[in-house]
């Protein structure tokens, strides 16, 4: 602007400058102007801004403003739900095999990683001292034996001697009887003097001796009776040692067979601490550790803790999947083969085993892994996509686009969260249209247009439930 003033050399130079400057003056008064009206504006818009952000009674948009454009997608209903829970994989049983006989261990056939048969030789223990013991068990049995048949043989000669007691009484009898024929008669002829009274004297002297004899004998037959039945007794306790002697033989040779460990049934060798040399203590208490611990792998038990509000679905038959991080892109399928039919009143979940074939050895026991199982509800579950929830000071809300395209905000109390969609307990009856990804200065009772009614990208999944 001051280029188009005159020169100073010129006559009327200070009154041209005095214009020019007037000018400029003007020009800058008028920009000013239309900077505070900018500022103004910019000003209203931001209080109607703020006033529809906080409720308040805003203007619905005149035909000269365009309407918001939004994103819709419908809550869903599913009665099923896949439960996810922690869970280790273990051997289908695992035992420990410890000595039964004390001794030093003599060599081992199996080391870890070998896959052995039921029965088969694991290793083998010296046991000198059990030697031993079953060589003087022998014996002692030998001569128990020898005492049995002795018992035996002295019955014999009792029974023998009970025979000639026997007849010996019947001797004794039998001239008894004699004397006491000859002295009646005697008797009679005495009376009638046939006979001399010395006869008569002598015939009773011989009754009695021949009374006397008899009483011997009879006695005697006594004494071979109670003999015998001494030995008797005799034998039966012969007998029964005998027995004992038998029965120590027996769980001898039975520990001779524990010399050499075997493995109870087919599987693999998980662990091994025999050493050749060390000495080896029977029983499984302290300082008696286990030689040999083998695994049955070829079906895997999986045990998993559910929570009392799905126990109540599990049903033994039921189909479960497993998986392991070192297999991402592979599931594995089990099968529920048990449950504890009782809820733990500590933790207040049901014990539920699941059986998985691994007849191909792919997982290891001990491996950790997910347990996703299908658990059905008793009444269906409302969920929503997480992108519909609006969070503001007053409480979690989605914006709800009614028939008539008018927003409305409504409150809603959410459950339980499955990563990709959210369980709603009240505030939905299941079928409005709700907004995705709402902005935040959305105002209830505006009207919007519907772009896109967006489908819910696992609708033909059931959510998924992840134990805490």
């Amino acid at each position: 602007m001051e280029s188009s003033c005159p020169s100073p050399a010129s006559p009327d130079a200070h009154c041209m400058r005095l214009l020019c400057r007037g000018r400029i003056a003007g020009h800058r008064g008028l920009s000013a102007s239309i900077v505070v009206g900018a500022l103004a504006t910019l000003a209203l818009t931001a209080v109607l801004a703020w006033l529809r952000f906080a409720g308040g009674e805003a203007a619905p948009p005149t035909g000269d403003l365009p309407l918001r454009s939004v994103t819709v997608a419908k809550p869903e209903h599913t009665a099923i739900a896949t439960l996810i829970l922690p869970a280790n994989v273990d051997a289908f049983q695992t035992t420990l095999v410890y000595a039964r006989v004390n001794g030093y261990l003599l060599r081992w056939h199996a080391d870890i990683g070998d896959r052995v048969k039921a029965g088969q030789a694991l290793a083998e223990i010296d046991t000198p001292e059990a030697d031993q013991e079953l060589l003087q068990a022998r014996a002692n049995l030998v001569q128990g034996r020898a005492d049995l048949d002795t018992a035996k043989a002295e019955l014999e000669e009792a029974q023998a001697a009970l025979k000639q007691a026997d007849a010996d009484v019947a001797r004794a009898e039998a001239n008894h009887e004699f004397a006491r024929t000859v002295l009646g008669r005697n008797e009679q002829l005495s009376a009638r003097h046939v006979i001399a009274d010395q006869d008569l004297d002598e015939s009773r002297r011989d009754n009695g001796a021949r009374r006397a004899d008899l009483d011997a004998a009879a006695a005697e037959r006594k004494t071979r009776e109670s003999s015998i039945v001494t030995y008797n007794a005799k034998i039966k306790s012969h007998e029964a040692m005998v027995a004992s002697l038998e029965a120590s033989v027996r769980r001898l040779e039975e520990l001779q067979g524990f010399k050499t460990i075997r493995a109870p049934f087919d599987g693999i060798v998980i662990r091994r601490r025999a050493e050749i040399g060390c000495l080896v203590s029977a029983g499984s208490g302290t300082g008696c550790g286990e030689l040999f611990a083998v695994a049955q792998s070829d079906t895997l038990r999986i045990r998993i803790n559910v929570p009392q509000a799905q126990a109540m679905t599990i049903a033994v038959g039921q189909t479960a999947e497993v998986r392991v991080v070192e297999y991402s892109g592979r599931a594995f399928t089990a099968r529920v083969a048990r449950t504890s039919r009782a809820i733990d009143p500590v933790s207040r979940t049901l014990m539920v085993e699941l059986e998985l074939p691994n007849a191909d050895q792919t997982l290891l026991p001990g491996t950790y892994a997910q347990v996703t199982l299908p658990v059905r509800r008793a009444e269906p579950m409302c969920t929503i996509p997480g992108g519909v929830l609006l969070n503001q000071p007053d409480g979690q809300k989605v914006a709800i686009v009614d028939a008539g395209n008018t927003v409305r905000l409504q409150q809603v109390k959410l459950g339980r969260d499955f990563g990709n969609r959210l369980e709603v307990l009240s505030g939905l009856r299941g079928d409005e249209s709700l907004i995705v990804n709402p902005p935040d200065d959305l105002a209830d009772h505006e009207r919007v247009t519907i772009a896109v009614s967006a489908g819910s990208p696992d609708s033909q999944s059931a959510p998924s439930v992840a134990a805490k």
